[in-house]
């Protein structure tokens, strides 16, 4: 594998990045001020499910509970290829891992596991699309040094990239990417290799925190073969109109899904029916992720955790 010529192409200047980002983080700010906490939720969780934090959130009672838990450390290596119409060649075989929802926080020992998951892959690209923190009064440097720790035998020869989630603060950005995840704020950046490019547009969450930003980034840039990198699969109509392929998350599959993966709930206001795969809409490729950790109840059924590599092919 060897190493792209990566630029940001809009904004076009860092001065109009800096500009847009601090008005962005102005507006964001006030937003999760105005979330309801849900710090009641997760203390019912971990007390009905034996957790403790100084323990990294391995479960200390009720044997049955602890071996679903257990379940939900468990992360599944899977490798999609991705057919793009018009893919220049120079891109043919790209390798992109992609991961959703780490919350860290939730169950810390998750990254150990990832971390185990990842040892010798080598990708050209790592993309991870939110939700890194379960808890938004989580200390930000700690979920960094779990994002780092999760991410330390990765070989991402064009680096590593990510957007934010609902759960995701303000505060989590300069840490993150201190630690090497460079985030994407409705910013579009392109990757050069042997004379051909490809772009990839990464938003701010489009759940919770939706704003006309968002819309203007996935609009923006230049035409060619795109890659939008959202939270949720509800950014499904906007990117349509200029990208081939979106990666997304926050459905966690369904996390708690009947025999067979049906879901029982998506957290999906629209396109429901994107909850997890790969799917199509309107000549788009999609893929929702069902993430690596899990929210509010720390167990999985029937949907494991994952870490998927999806391969470009033309």
């Amino acid at each position: 594998m060897s190493k792209s010529e990566i630029k940001r192409v809009w904004p076009d200047s860092d001065r109009k990045a800096h500009v847009r980002r601090a008005a962005w983080a102005a507006a964001r700010r006030a937003k999760e001020k105005e979330i309801p906490p849900t710090v009641g939720l997760r203390r019912l969780a971990r007390r009905l499910f034996g957790l403790r934090a100084s323990d990294g959130g391995r479960p200390r009672r009720y044997p049955a509970y602890a071996y679903v838990m257990n379940r939900s450390l468990e992360i599944v290596r899977r490798d999609v290829p991705v057919r793009i119409p018009d893919l220049p060649a120079a891109f043919d075989g790209y390798r992109i891992l992609h991961l959703t929802d780490l919350h860290l926080d939730h169950l810390p020992l998750l990254a150990e596991k990832l971390a185990a998951t990842l040892d010798g892959v080598e990708v050209d690209l790592a993309l991870i699309s939110g939700d890194y923190q379960e808890n938004q009064k989580a200390a930000a440097e700690e979920i960094a040094r779990l994002v780092a720790r999760a991410l330390a035998p990765l070989t991402a020869v064009d680096g590593v990239f990510g957007t934010l989630g609902n759960h995701d603060t303000v505060d989590l950005v300069e840490p993150l990417e201190a630690a090497g995840v460079r985030l994407l704020v409705n910013e579009v950046i392109q990757i050069g290799r042997g004379g051909d490019s490809i772009c990839v547009t990464g938003t701010d969450d489009v759940h919770q925190f939706y704003s006309s930003a968002t819309e203007e980034a996935l609009d923006s840039g230049p035409g060619g073969t795109r890659i939008a990198l959202t939270h949720s699969p509800e950014t499904a109509d906007l990117a349509s109109r200029r990208h081939q392929l979106l990666l997304c998350g926050h459905t966690h599959g369904g996390q708690i899904c009947l025999p067979g993966g049906r879901p029982l709930v998506t957290g999906l206001k629209r396109h429901k029916e994107y909850v997890r795969g790969l799917w199509q809409h309107r000549g788009m490729t999609g893929f929702t992720g069902t993430g690596v950790g899990t929210t509010v109840i720390p167990i999985r059924l029937n949907c494991p955790g994952e870490a998927v590599i999806l391969t470009l092919r033309r």
